[in-house]
Parts: structure tokens; sequence; C-alpha cells
């Protein structure tokens, strides 16, 4: 036999086995009923989110105080393995007029834990770490911060997502003020 025709005859055995596999089941990776109930790989694992409760809260502040207050909250967050998802915020801030010029930057981490294995809906456990700069004419400044968190996130079947969670700022509590945080996130996830 040519070497081409046993190239053919070695291809064809090998697909033949491939399709015996898919079609009995027996193929890598997890069981088909840890699938079926996790439902990982055919859910939406990427979520955009936003965070409208802080700039809605700026823009009056601003109004209130004659300044341009305004602050972004953007946040990416990824479903790594069906009990956890991992994030990124990056949140701009601008404060001008009122006798504020400031601008500034914060960014943080997090990682939520998700009990009941649909990462990124459903009921969460998890913290973030961060730090913000703000950068002023009479100097800069810079914050860590650390926060426990808790939430509940519904992702509906169009991808539109919002979330309902809260957390206790550390740093917050540590300088003698409120250290609870509410968040309301908006989102689409794919």
């Amino acid at each position: 036999m040519h070497a081409a025709t046993k190239l053919v005859v070695v291809l064809a055995s090998l697909s033949s086995q491939i399709a015996l596999a898919r079609d009995s089941g027996d193929v890598p990776g997890p069981p088909a009923e840890l699938r079926r109930e996790y439902r990982f790989e055919d859910s939406r694992k990427t979520v955009l989110k936003l965070y409208p409760g802080p700039m809605v809260r700026d823009l009056v502040i601003g109004a209130i105080t004659n300044t341009v207050f305004l602050t972004v909250p953007v946040e990416m967050e990824l479903g790594v393995h069906p009990n956890l998802g991992l994030s990124g915020l990056v949140t701009p801030v601008v404060a001008v007029g009122g006798g504020y010029e400031t601008v500034g930057i914060a960014l943080n981490g997090g990682a939520r834990v998700y009990p009941f294995g649909h990462a990124p809906d459903g009921f969460w456990l998890g913290g973030q770490l961060g730090v913000s700069w703000l950068m002023s004419p009479s100097g800069s400044l810079g914050i860590i911060e650390v926060q426990p968190q808790l939430g509940y996130q519904w992702i509906l079947d169009n991808g539109f997502t919002i979330g309902l969670g809260a957390g206790y700022s550390l740093s917050s509590s540590v300088e003698g003020q409120n250290g609870f945080t509410f968040m309301v996130p908006v989102g689409y996830a794919w």
C-alpha cells in the first residue's frame, strides 16, 4: 500500500471511532448528567456591567454643589468555573468646579463564589480588592480598599443582566465612616 492510501485508511478509521464515541456519549469532559445539572457549557459566562447608582448620585451632588462630579463604574465578570466568577472594575473619577479640580481612577479586582454552580448567574459570596488614585493641584491620594460582598445576579435569556448586592468597606470602617455599600449593576451577558 502507498503511504497516501494508508493515511486515508487511518483517518477513516479514526473518524468512525470519533463518531461512535460522540453518538455513545463517551466523549472527554464531565459526565453528561453533570453537564446538564450545571449547564455551564451552554450558559452565558461573560458579563459587562455598568453601575448607574453612583452615576446618578454624582449628578445629583454635582447639581446641588455646582460641581461637575462624575464617576462611571464599569465591570467585566467572567464565569471561569461553575462555582467561580472573576471580575475587574474600572471607575474613572472627575470633579471640577465648586472648589474641586480632581481626577482619578479606581481599579478593583474581585472573586465571587456561586455555591449553586451557575457562575455568573445566581446567588454569590465574594470580595473585592481595589486601589484608587486621586490627583488634584494640591497633591495626590492613594487608597486601598478591601470589601467582602454578597448578592444575587439575574441573567435573562436575552442576555440582559441585573444584580443586587451589598458589601462592607473595611477601609471606610477603619476611618470611622459608614462602611456599608449597596450595588445594582445592569449589563449584558454573552
